[in-house]
């Protein structure tokens, strides 16, 4: 749930900035209705995609850290023993 609400704040805060810098340039390329040409055209397809890739690569990548850090205790971390002579 987390890895998938990336896009979304990700998403918000590209559109603050563009609207905050890039004004004039959505206008030159949308004309009045700079609105549609931010979110539809612009964050649209960025938003689908980087969704996509995240819904797929997230839990992939998860798995594989995962399964590397139980390769490498088992292979190359000592096992932990207790001392002997402490006093508690």
């Amino acid at each position: 749930v987390a890895a998938l609400s990336i896009p979304i704040v990700n998403s918000g805060l590209f559109a603050l900035g563009a609207l905050t810098f890039y004004r004039g340039w959505l206008e030159s390329i949308g004309g009045e209705n700079i609105f549609y040409t931010l979110f539809i055209v612009v964050i649209g397809i960025n938003f689908l995609f980087e969704f996509g890739a995240t819904a797929i690569l997230s839990p992939t990548i998860s798995r594989l850290i995962q399964f590397a850090n139980k390769r490498s205790k088992n292979k190359f971390l000592p096992e932990e023993k207790a001392p002997e002579n402490e006093i508690l």
